[in-house]
């Protein structure tokens, strides 16, 4: 979790990248995390990547500092339109309604 924690928001990191820096195969990993969690690493930064932005957009709420797609960026997506499909199907409601 520490290293999703550092790196979240790097739209760089990838399956590739985290097991790099977790120091295991894909395959390794991934049946470790599928056991323990019952996620695939690409689901595993996807939903963390997720639930920040629920947290940052309601806290953002309050303050009004930034937009949703300044959200998606600041979490590692690259493409607001698939951030709010993700969010969307996520918590079953779209990001601007929270």
């Amino acid at each position: 979790m520490e290293v999703l924690k550092s790196s979240y928001s790097n739209p760089d990191l990838d399956v590739a990248l985290f097991c790099d820096r977790m120091g295991m195969s894909k395959t390794s990993l991934n049946k470790k995390l599928q056991d323990t969690m019952g996620h695939s690493v690409t689901e595993l930064i996807r939903t963390y990547r997720l639930t920040v932005a629920h947290e940052m957009i309601v806290n953002n709420r309050q303050t009004g500092l930034m937009n949703i797609s300044e959200i998606a960026y600041e979490c590692g997506f690259n493409d607001p339109k698939y951030f709010t499909r993700c969010f969307s199907k996520e918590f079953g409601v779209a990001p601007s309604a929270v």
